[in-house]
């Protein structure tokens, strides 16, 4: 069940609207965020510092079993009717498109938050800081419920341009970087290309080359699923099938293991050649 509910102000009359899935949830999160001073809203929390808690009740006005894109459109069409844009507390006109506030935070602030989350460990309180947000607004754009068109536009960027915003970011604010795949550097770089050939052509789960390379299932695991040595990947992607070939018969002649089927064929004419 989706939900449109409503903050009120039973002294001032203003309110708020907004949209969940989970009423109950979102309720005890928006007192709790007031109640601790770090609501993303800064209307909403100064009119509660000012107020106080009794000052504000919650209202579900519409319930409705529907998808996304009706509850935006429920959402706009209830701020429009009760006027909380112009007259209230919302910051935008709604719509999860809408949610968050794109005239604070710029493409190039999302790009900082988007590469600090995607490469430190624990970015929330640094990016709270900095940009003066509360944790639920870097959760928000974290899962695209806010600015999801500038995170889009943060994904199109390579590898290396994520990774570049990142370092200067820490630089410039005397971080030590953290990036995450740093805790999987057990894996060389040419370790990895045989975790990413085997993936790409087959026999992607086995565990034997982990064992033969000496780690731990889980790293080998992670490489695969590019959870991490992500630059590793950057650079695998531009190999050649012929590049790709000679890593794999290094690799079969030193540990003795079958090449993946669907470069069975081509490495075994490669190896007659290299024979003749």
């Amino acid at each position: 069940m989706k939900y449109i509910y409503q903050i009120i102000n039973q002294v001032s009359g203003h309110s708020y609207i907004g949209q969940t899935n989970n009423f109950l949830r979102r309720q005890e999160q928006h007192k709790s965020d007031l109640k601790r001073g770090v609501h993303d809203n800064p209307y909403l929390q100064k009119a509660y510092d000012k107020y106080g808690p009794e000052a504000f009740i919650f209202k579900i006005l519409h319930e409705e079993e529907c998808d996304q894109e009706r509850l935006n459109e429920l959402e706009e069409e209830y701020i429009a009717k009760y006027n909380t844009y112009e007259n209230g507390y919302n910051c935008n006109r709604g719509g999860q498109q809408h949610n968050g506030f794109e005239s604070k935070l710029k493409q190039d602030d999302i790009n900082i938050i988007c590469a600090m989350l995607e490469f430190h460990k624990r970015p929330g309180t640094i990016l709270g800081q900095y940009f003066n947000v509360s944790n639920t607004t870097i959760y928000r754009i974290s899962h695209k419920l806010s600015h999801a068109d500038l995170s889009t536009n943060y994904e199109k960027l390579g590898y290396l341009t994520r990774e570049k915003i990142y370092l200067d970011f820490c630089k410039e604010n005397n971080l030590i970087p953290t990036i995450k795949y740093y805790s999987c550097r057990k894996i060389s770089r040419e370790q990895a290309f045989v975790v990413y050939i085997y993936d790409e052509y087959g026999n992607g789960k086995r565990n034997y080359i982990a064992y033969d390379f000496g780690l731990c299932d889980n790293i080998t695991r992670h490489v695969r699923k590019k959870e991490t040595c992500l630059d590793y990947y950057e650079v695998y992607k531009k190999l050649t099938l012929e590049e790709k070939i000679t890593i794999l018969c290094h690799y079969i002649e030193k540990y003795n293991r079958k090449p993946p089927e669907l470069l069975e064929t081509l490495y075994n004419e490669t190896i007659s050649s290299q024979a003749q």
